[in-house]
């Protein structure tokens, strides 16, 4: 999961920075060196989806554990 979001995280900036132009880093954005994309983005790849699968499957393991309703 972490190699996935990496990888569609540089594609996605790389494209959007240096293919299509669409948006541009502040000065102030700190860089992955080599990649030159910035360094909260490929963080929030790489954080994100593990935090909401884990999340998820707590919750699916809860909603199991509970009794239906009788109604």
């Amino acid at each position: 999961m972490l190699l996935s979001g990496a990888v569609v995280s540089v594609a996605i900036e790389w494209i959007a920075i240096y293919g299509a132009h669409w948006w541009a880093y502040s000065p102030h954005m700190p860089l992955v060196p080599g990649l030159n994309i910035g360094l909260a983005p490929l963080a929030q790849m790489l954080v994100l989806p593990p935090l909401i699968v884990t999340l998820l499957a707590w919750w699916h393991r809860k909603m199991i554990g509970r009794k239906p309703c009788d109604g």
